[in-house]
């Protein structure tokens, strides 16, 4: 029984190279998006969607200092979070909490302008890492 409500929405898959990532997701047969400058969280994202497999959120480092910077220092490429929809974020970390689930809000919510606007959070769960919270609609 899913007691969260959560439901997987995509992965976020950070690198140095967009081209060569979208160029494998591309092979893959995903539908590569526009890549678009997200000011909140200072990246360039590149949302690429699949009709089988989870869409992938492909995130490259902007000209200011993001969170992913510090993954990029280590890695070229790494998925580093999950995405998953649910009924509101402010509930979601209510049963988080209910459920004994460690977590950490690591951003507030704000409107996405890959997803639609719709308003997403960051959060930090105690066993799994980092994960995306996505709202169903604009709010």
């Amino acid at each position: 029984m899913n007691t969260l409500g959560l439901t997987l929405h995509h992965l976020g898959l950070a690198c140095r190279d967009e081209i060569a990532a979208t160029a494998f997701l591309s092979a893959l047969g995903y539908d590569v998006g526009e890549s678009v400058y997200e000011a909140a969280h200072k990246v360039q994202v590149c949302y690429c969607r699949h009709q089988s497999m989870p869409d992938v959120e492909v995130l490259t480092q902007g000209e200011e200092e993001s969170p992913i910077q510090a993954y990029l220092q280590q890695h070229a490429a790494l998925v580093y979070h999950i995405c998953y929809e649910c009924d509101g974020i402010e509930l979601t970390l209510a049963k988080m909490t209910k459920a004994d689930i460690n977590h950490i809000l690591i951003s507030d919510s704000a409107p996405s302008l890959t997803l639609n606007r719709k308003h997403v959070a960051f959060v930090f769960v105690n066993g799994i890492g980092l994960i995306e919270l996505i709202t169903p609609e604009e709010l």
